[in-house]
């Protein structure tokens, strides 16, 4: 595994968070967009987690994969109970804060999906990359959903982007443990892609989906993760 490839990789994956901060202060994005967003990155993550995470997780046995699951599935648990758990949209007042909580939460749960990457790095370098192009297509509907807020309340555009970028920083933190600790022992390997998608499984159930589906479009939530899924099944594909 090449470190100077994994980090500039993991970072750029990661910095899809400031291309979402781009978008979300230069064009508002409307109720429809905003839903077929959610969607198709809701569809990517599902896709990410049983085409690609958990099958490669299974060739290093079934318990280390079912302990890697749910341990990652419990971590953001606990977090989401630890955090405040805001909507993207729906609240309305305190927007700075409310920009600042989004980034915080979106920080800590881009430290899995980073893991993710530096184990599948570890598989193969095609299959990290897919990975990696997989959770940066995720990463710029969470962009927008920081700068939204921050630009509203007033932040220029230049910190309200600069502040996304900054948020998706931690997938190289989480890429860069799973590195090290893999020279410990293969089975970390196996255990990370494993916490990576019951991590990504979490946080799409419990946040992507029911923010999608808050707006009452169903068919064109439907739509998106379809699409999102198609998209998993091609870069699938492409990490062979």
């Amino acid at each position: 595994m090449n470190l100077l490839i994994l980090t500039m990789v993991s970072l750029l994956a990661g910095a899809a968070t400031g291309i979402g901060g781009l978008l979300g202060v230069l064009f508002r994005p409307n109720e429809r967009n905003l839903v077929l967003g959610l969607s198709f990155s809701s569809g990517i993550m599902f896709g990410v987690t049983f085409l690609m995470l958990i099958p490669e997780s299974l060739e290093g046995g079934f318990h280390p994969c079912l302990f890697g699951f749910i341990i990652g599935a419990f971590f953001l648990f606990l977090l989401d109970l630890i955090i405040p758990h805001v909507h993207i949209v729906e609240t309305r007042s305190s927007l700075l804060r409310l920009g600042i909580l989004v980034a915080i939460g979106i920080a800590i749960h881009d430290l899995p999906e980073g893991f993710g990457i530096g184990s599948g790095y570890g598989i193969s370098g095609s299959f990290g990359m897919a990975l990696a192009i997989s959770i940066a297509l995720h990463n710029i509907p969470e962009g927008v959903a920081i700068s939204i807020p921050l630009f509203f309340s007033g932040m220029s555009r230049i910190k309200s982007i600069l502040i996304s970028f900054v948020a998706g920083i931690s997938t190289l933190v989480g890429a860069l443990a799973a590195f090290f600790l893999i020279f410990l022992s293969e089975n970390v390997m196996y255990i990370g892609l494993a916490f990576a998608a019951g991590a990504m499984f979490f946080i799409t159930v419990n946040e992507l989906v029911p923010e999608a589906h808050k707006y009452g479009r169903g068919r064109l939530t439907g739509l998106g993760i379809l699409l999102g899924i198609l998209v998993a099944f091609l870069l699938t594909r492409a990490g062979k």
